[in-house]
């Protein structure tokens, strides 16, 4: 006999969405943290980068033969990838103005037509009106011959003669009866064909700007990169030779100095604090210093880049679990409310064992975070949860999980209910 209800039930899925929540929030505001300190090794790096390009510029011989002949041969290589893609924009951008010139054509194509149907549907009801007027004249006569044929003694002299002028007023009837419905139809025909030019050509229209907008963007980035070919090519080529510099960094020691920000230790070497990204020496703005420090930034870009991506791998996988058992929980509140509504049996069920024991992995994860230091790397600090993660938290286990307790749930109330 079971001992739980739909309450305890309800209890056991909200405790495990909250542990579940918390814990995403403290990942979330340590992940805040590592982004300010990736934001100012980006910043720390651009400044590196400019200081070298105004040394390149200045005289190149001071990167040295072999980064100059790297340069030189990555120039070249940018200069046909910029080439390349503004090839490709000039394509895309031509077939967005010939997209939007086809349909311009096909909209005064269509006016053309439509207004050619305009005209010949006018003349069809202008002749149609003018049989209508001719019948109104007939019929106007008919009822002046009846009245003349229907004064005093005259009525019994023609009452044969209006029987057979009655006939022919049935006609004049039918016939103008006929004529408007005529005008009508034609009237009608014309309505839907204005309603359904004016619906496509509204599609037409809006299609039309979209494909100018668009067109217009591309034509404002082409002519920007036309305009800013070389510095575009250089930043491009600079990039790719210098941020490709790279150093061992070196762990640091008990008794080397800490970092007046995080209070982390950093090797004596180092320019910048291996944990958040603080300058630890005054800037070098030689093309020598600089070539040191932008080497270093590389690696802690790197480091940072790899450890967020792991962290927020975690956060996305937490916020997706926190999203199933929040759902869950909405469906037994909906049963619950049921329950109460209808009247309906208390359903005596328990969360399934398989559940409990796997929900434990909640809290111990929780744990885990909580009591990790907040002072870590970004890399380190993912790493010490990322294999808890990675066993646990698999999509085979967490769907066996929610699928335990939906079994437990739709079987309770299939027997109970």
């Amino acid at each position: 006999m079971s001992s739980g209800t739909l309450e305890t039930f309800h209890r056991f899925v909200t405790n495990n969405y909250l542990i579940i929540i918390n814990t995403k929030d403290v990942l979330s505001k340590q992940q805040q943290k590592f982004e300010t300190y990736f934001n100012e090794v980006k910043k720390a790096r651009e400044h590196e980068l400019k200081q070298i390009t105004e040394h390149i510029l200045a005289d190149r011989t001071k990167l040295g033969k072999e980064m100059n002949h790297k340069l030189d041969s990555t120039l070249k290589a940018e200069r046909s990838l910029f080439d390349e893609e503004l090839s490709k924009l000039e394509k895309k951008r031509k077939k967005l103005v010939d997209e939007a010139e086809e349909l311009r054509a096909a909209s005064l194509e269509e006016e053309k037509k439509l207004k050619a149907k305009n005209v010949d549907l006018d003349r069809k009801e202008e002749a149609l009106k003018a049989k209508n007027e001719k019948l109104l004249k007939r019929i106007a006569e008919y009822n002046r011959r009846i009245k003349e044929m229907s004064r005093g003694f005259g009525f019994f002299r023609n009452v044969f003669r209006m029987k057979q002028v009655q006939n022919e007023r049935k006609v004049l009837d039918e016939e103008q009866t006929n004529l408007v419905l005529r005008i009508d139809a034609l009237r009608k025909k014309w309505e839907e064909i204005d309603e359904t030019f004016t619906k496509e050509e509204k599609e037409r229209k809006d299609k039309w700007l979209q494909l100018t907008t668009d067109a217009s963007a591309i034509k404002a980035k082409i002519d920007h990169l036309n305009a800013n070919r070389e510095q575009i090519i250089q930043r491009s080529a600079f990039e790719k030779i210098l941020f490709a510099r790279s150093v061992k960094i070196t762990e640091p020691t008990k008794n080397d100095p800490k970092c007046p920000r995080c209070s982390m230790p950093n090797s004596q070497s180092a320019h910048f604090c291996r944990i958040c990204a603080q300058r630890l020496k005054k800037d070098r703005p030689d093309m020598s210093g600089s070539l040191i420090e932008i080497a270093e930034l590389n690696q802690h870009f790197e480091n940072f880049s790899a450890g967020m991506k792991s962290s927020q791998e975690i956060i996305g996988l937490l916020g997706g679990l926190a999203s199933g058992l929040e759902k869950f929980t909405a469906s037994i509140s909906d049963m619950l409310n049921s329950q109460r509504k209808y009247n309906l049996k208390v359903l005596s069920l328990d969360v399934p064992k398989q559940a409990r024991d796997y929900a434990k992995n909640f809290a111990a994860l929780k744990e885990k975070v909580d009591k990790m230091n907040k002072s870590l790397h970004p890399s380190n600090f993912s790493s010490q949860i990322d294999s808890f993660i990675t066993k646990v938290f698999t999509e085979e286990k967490i769907k066996a999980f929610f699928e335990s307790m939906g079994d437990e749930l739709s079987r309770a109330a299939d027997i109970q209910w």
